[in-house]
């Protein structure tokens, strides 16, 4: 996530009387084809970095703590890591301040991983949410990461952390950082890419499915009237009711992105423009997110 950028098209403010409508709305009970389905999420925000040319985020903290709250109405289990600054500290003094480190990180999937094979004991199917909102960048050999609190999360991070272990459980990953495409692929050179089973790709992983603020190299944004990354705030306005096209009381991946391009269609400015990546897992093609 980057900067806050310049007053973007109406469009996108019909999106926040969309958002304050869906405040008062009721979240809705998943479907009974659904009723085995037990949602667990790891939810970090991470307004600094260790680049000293990227100004600091002013609310990817408000982010992570707003999709905490979204994911505490619909998950068994939801933990957040995020240093609220002093602003958002004043809006969420109930916060719990966790700092957003790489062991941390780790440490909460670990401890998620036990409840999620307990449901599977159970009998019930686990998915894990993993959201990031923050800095994102990549290495001179195009290596995508996002930044920690004193690191980095990296793209060997993500599979041999969270993808890997999840047994073929479906998995959704969010991310709202510049560069987010090249955080789940493995863009370095291919003679220096690894090769059999180890491989970072996508493809061999057909249970995760991806929410990212960009499809390729480039910038998201943050907007100090949606005290947001702008993002961000359309997934969870479209996760609060509004993106239930077919008013079936389930948001698929394809409704969500259904709604994301209409929120910006208007958006002409190709530098504020949200071009994401939106995909659900293959093996799970309509997979509610809510």
């Amino acid at each position: 996530m980057c900067p806050d950028a310049p007053r973007l098209a109406g469009s996108l403010r019909l999106l926040a009387v969309a958002a304050l409508c869906a405040l008062g709305a009721t979240f809705v009970c998943p479907s009974s084809a659904s009723a085995a389905d037990r949602r667990f999420a790891l939810v970090v925000g991470h307004n600094h970095s260790d680049d000293p040319t990227l100004p600091e985020l002013s609310y990817a903290d408000d982010d992570a703590l707003r999709y905490a709250e979204l994911f505490g109405r619909l998950s068994d289990h939801v933990t957040t890591l995020t240093v609220p600054d002093d602003e958002t500290r004043a809006l969420w003094p109930q916060a719990t301040i966790t700092a957003p480190t790489r062991a941390a990180v780790i440490d909460a999937l670990a401890r998620l991983r036990v409840d999620m094979q307990a449901a599977r004991r159970e009998g019930d199917r686990p998915i894990l949410y993993f959201v990031f909102s923050g800095h994102g960048n990549y290495d001179g050999e195009g290596r995508g990461y996002v930044h920690l609190d004193g690191g980095r999360w990296t793209t060997r991070d993500l599979y041999h952390h969270l993808i890997e272990p999840s047994q073929g459980d479906p998995v959704v990953l969010i991310v709202d950082a510049c560069n987010a495409a090249l955080l789940v692929n493995s863009r370095g050179p291919t003679e220096r890419r690894p090769s059999g089973p180890d491989t970072l790709e996508l493809e061999r992983h057909p249970n995760v499915g991806v929410i990212l603020a960009s499809s390729s190299v480039g910038e998201t944004h943050e907007w100090g009237k949606y005290l947001a990354g702008v993002f961000s705030h359309e997934v969870r306005s479209a996760l609060m009711g509004p993106g239930d096209v077919d008013l079936d009381g389930r948001i698929t991946f394809a409704e969500l992105a259904a709604f994301v391009a209409a929120a910006n269609a208007r958006v002409t400015n190709p530098s504020v423009r949200i071009t994401p990546y939106i995909r659900p897992p293959l093996t799970a093609p309509n997979l509610p997110l809510v």
